[in-house]
């Protein structure tokens, strides 16, 4: 039913690889992916050859081409080229407290969605705070009027979790999701994104007995 792709670029700091506890980002992510049924295969694509290892009968490898390591729309268009499902998740292995159950529901609400409005799905956290760019304030005013974070207009974060978009989208936009994505909605505790090594440390601290 499922195409997964778990992207990875090689880096000095491999922060996908390293072991806590006996397991690592990567280990779990796929622990969990191969326990759901609605998995039908998992691609993981990497320019780090090191990650053929995990190749196996569910597991594919695409190696990617390090002069395109950067262009998301050149990797979408080769994984529409191996993936022999209808739907394809895109799902980092750096957030680890996503988890078997959250991943499940995650597939089943984007197969109950409406296709008529949303053309995929993406996962999102919300900000509900006073937030500015260079410019400003984004979400409030400032002056006299009296501010409340409770009564801020809702913004949206992208959580690296999952995408999940039909073949005919992907090819469409070229991308992991399409125009209109229904935004699933990950709470605090879960959405951790470790996209650094500072990051990673956190991880380290608050993650150990997660990975029990």
């Amino acid at each position: 039913m499922f195409s997964v792709v778990i992207p990875i670029k090689k880096r000095e700091f491999q922060l996908e690889t390293i072991e806590i506890n006996s397991k690592s980002l990567l280990d779990k992510k796929l622990e969990n992916l191969l326990q759901i049924d609605m998995v039908d295969e998992i691609i993981l694509a990497s320019d780090n050859e090191d990650l053929t290892r995990y190749a196996d009968s569910k597991i594919k490898f695409l190696l990617r081409d390090i002069k395109h390591i950067d262009n998301i729309c050149y990797l979408a268009d080769n994984i529409l080229n191996i993936a022999s499902c209808e739907h394809i998740a895109w799902m980092p292995s750096t957030t680890p407290f996503i988890d078997q159950k959250i991943i499940s529901d995650i597939f089943k609400k984007y197969l109950s969605l409406n296709f008529d409005i949303y053309d995929s799905l993406i996962t999102c956290k919300i900000l509900q705070g006073f937030i500015l760019d260079d410019n400003g304030p984004i979400n409030f005013y400032t002056g006299k009027k009296e501010l409340n974070s409770r009564t801020l207009s809702k913004l949206y974060q992208i959580i690296g979790g999952c995408f999940i978009a039909p073949k005919s989208t992907i090819k469409k936009y070229h991308f992991q999701w399409g125009a209109v994505p229904y935004k699933y909605i990950i709470d605090k505790k879960h959405s951790l994104d470790i996209k650094d090594k500072e990051d990673f440390e956190i991880y380290n601290i608050i993650g150990k007995d997660f990975l029990i």
